[in-house]
């Protein structure tokens, strides 16, 4: 046999060989890759469905508040994720150093790959990676002459964790208070709320944004304070049961 064939059909063997290894490392490249941003996409549509949601679930709760309806549902898809009421943060408000009032507040989460989705006195919250933004802002009034605060108390602890669509009810609870402290005229009052500690620079730009006061944060307590001069703050509470199934 001629040796110069022989060589040539072992190169063009070597050759067909390495052409064949590269296709193939191409398409597992491709596939990974493929695969990753589908994931990614997915994870970040399925966030923003959410998002959209728990705006929904807060303006039913202003409906029920407001006496527009007793009772109100939002459905919420929990694919690889899941829905539920959070631990208790409290609120407590002090005038000129002396402590008038501490309310206990629950919030209700959304909690998926992509991030985290919540509703914390009234503010919808975006959360992904290290980021928090405030969607919806709380129904506080900030000003010289009266800061009033709305709070909304959920009652419940239920989480539910599936693969396909749960429902979260919303119903009056019949608990509803209004409290007026007289400053007696410009005195300091102080706003101290309980967030968790990664939200706590998102909440301090929030307040930060209101009238003129002064903001203290602390990321590791996850505490954050609001100082303003008024003469008068009115607090309204409600309370609105959560109840959550398939």
């Amino acid at each position: 046999m001629n040796r110069t064939a022989t060589s040539r059909g072992q190169s063009g063997i070597l050759g067909y060989i390495m052409i064949f290894s590269v296709v193939i490392l191409s398409i597992g490249i491709i596939y990974v890759s493929g695969i990753a941003s589908i994931g990614t996409y997915q994870a970040s549509s399925e966030l923003n469905n959410a998002e959209q949601a728990m705006v929904v679930f807060s303006n039913n709760i202003d409906d029920i508040v407001q006496e527009e309806a007793p009772r109100r549902s939002v459905e919420m898809k929990t694919t690889d994720s899941s829905v539920e009421t959070t631990a208790k943060h409290d609120i407590t408000i002090t005038i000129d150093g002396t402590e008038y009032t501490n309310t206990s507040l629950r919030g209700f989460a959304y909690r998926g790959e992509g991030g985290d989705i919540t509703y914390k006195a009234g503010a919808v919250i975006r959360s992904e990676g290290d980021g928090a933004f405030m969607h919806e802002t709380p129904p506080f009034k900030f000003g010289d002459d009266r800061v009033i605060l709305n709070v909304v108390k959920l009652v419940g602890q239920d989480e539910y964790q599936g693969s396909g669509t749960s429902l979260v009810v919303l119903e009056d609870h019949e608990e509803q208070s209004s409290t007026r402290y007289s400053t007696g005229g410009g005195q300091t009052v102080t706003i101290t709320m309980e967030v968790e500690p990664d939200h706590a620079q998102m909440w301090e730009r929030y307040f930060e944004d209101q009238a003129s006061g002064l903001t203290k944060v602390s990321d590791d307590s996850g505490e954050v304070e609001y100082e303003i001069d008024t003469d008068e703050v009115l607090i309204r509470e409600s309370a609105i049961s959560v109840e959550i199934s398939e």
